[in-house]
């Protein structure tokens, strides 16, 4: 029966530093904190990450520079537009009260039937 035993194959797992991997991505996301990488392609993970860090952060800087502008630019647009609008409604009115007062002054004139047909004077832009 002893040979049996010793027959039957034993599963035997090495439980190394799993850690390792674990340590790594730690290092990848927090930068420069926990133990140094002791291998080259550590070092050159984290540099890669760092320099992806610096591009993205670069990236945003400029999206938000470029915002910043869009924003200012739709502001001016929106501002000139308002300035149009009250500069015409301004001139309409103006050119509404002036025929009002032609209106005003033909109708109290003797022959208004006939100064009405003349032609009203011209308004200056």
């Amino acid at each position: 029966m002893s040979e049996e035993a010793s027959e039957i194959p034993m599963a035997t797992f090495c439980t190394g530093n799993g850690l390792d991997g674990a340590t790594l991505y730690s290092l990848v996301t927090h930068s420069n904190r926990g133990p140094k990488p002791r291998t080259h392609l550590a070092n050159v993970i984290i540099r890669d990450n760092i320099m992806e860090k610096k591009m993205l952060e670069l990236k945003l800087k400029n999206i938000s520079k470029m915002q910043e502008k869009i924003s200012s630019y739709n502001d001016n647009l929106k501002n000139k537009f308002g300035r149009e609008q009250h500069m015409k409604s301004t001139r309409w009115k103006k050119e509404h009260t002036a025929f009002l007062k032609y209106v005003d002054k033909k109708k109290k004139s003797p022959n208004s039937l006939m100064s009405l047909s003349a032609q009203p004077p011209k308004l200056k832009k």
